[in-house]
């Protein structure tokens, strides 16, 4: 299985704490750091290169993560897709920011900030770790509110036409609690972006059942019993 980004990048970081982690067992790892609490100054880190680099390392990797998730987009036309979109990106941010909470990352920043002289970095490091928090924010609350729609969606991309009729009340049901409720999909903008793709998957599906022009040169009366037909199909 590849790695996600977000997999990448938290093994990065883990790689600061290998000194830690060579004097620790995995009970101490799991419970509150005991040891690092004795980490006043960088010299107190323990004996590893990379540790008084944590701000300077993290920081490149942060950059590097955001950037490319400011890049990307949902890859299909429908509204699975925007599901799928913030799933990924869910899955990318939270496993950097859970990394970057470890008990033990945290004690070494906080190190190494109290004796650290380039306040720039430091700056740089909170100004992107706020940002990381936002977006990662974002995204486990879309994913937790457009979840409530994927029913609806798959009866949209997959189900007969017929069915899409009375997936349709519940469906609007769904959106205006989502409307209401969500922070992020609260504005005409998001919204209305998701509605263009809901509109999309369902003229897709006609358009693929249902031949326009074969439909104009047929009687009306058998016109409309192909259409339902269709739509019981």
């Amino acid at each position: 299985m590849v790695p996600t980004e977000g997999e990448v990048a938290a093994v990065q970081l883990s790689s600061l704490a290998l000194g830690l982690r060579r004097r620790t067992s995995l009970r101490d790892l799991e419970s509150p750091c005991s040891s690092c609490e004795s980490w006043h100054t960088p010299a107190d880190l323990p004996t590893h290169p990379d540790f008084p680099t944590v701000p300077d390392v993290t920081l490149q990797v942060l950059a590097s993560v955001l950037q490319r998730e400011s890049q990307k987009h949902p890859t299909g036309k429908g509204p699975l897709a925007e599901i799928e979109f913030w799933r990924e990106r869910n899955a990318v941010l939270s496993s950097l920011y859970e990394q970057l909470n470890l008990p033990q990352v945290k004690r070494m920043i906080l190190v190494v900030e109290k004796g650290s002289d380039d306040r720039n970095l430091m700056a740089g490091f909170k100004s992107q770790l706020g940002e990381l928090t936002k977006l990662a924010t974002e995204a486990r609350d879309n994913v937790k509110f457009l979840t409530t729609l994927e029913r609806h969606f798959k009866n949209i991309a997959t189900g007969p036409l017929g069915g899409i009729l009375d997936t349709l009340p519940p469906m609007m049901n769904a959106l205006r609690m989502v409307w209401i409720i969500s922070r992020h999909y609260s504005d005409d903008q998001r919204m209305g972006s998701l509605f263009q793709r809901i509109a999309r998957e369902i003229g897709d599906r006609v358009e693929a059942a249902v031949d326009l022009r074969h439909i104009f040169r047929m009687t009306s009366a058998d016109a409309v019993e192909l259409l339902k037909v269709k739509g019981r199909g």
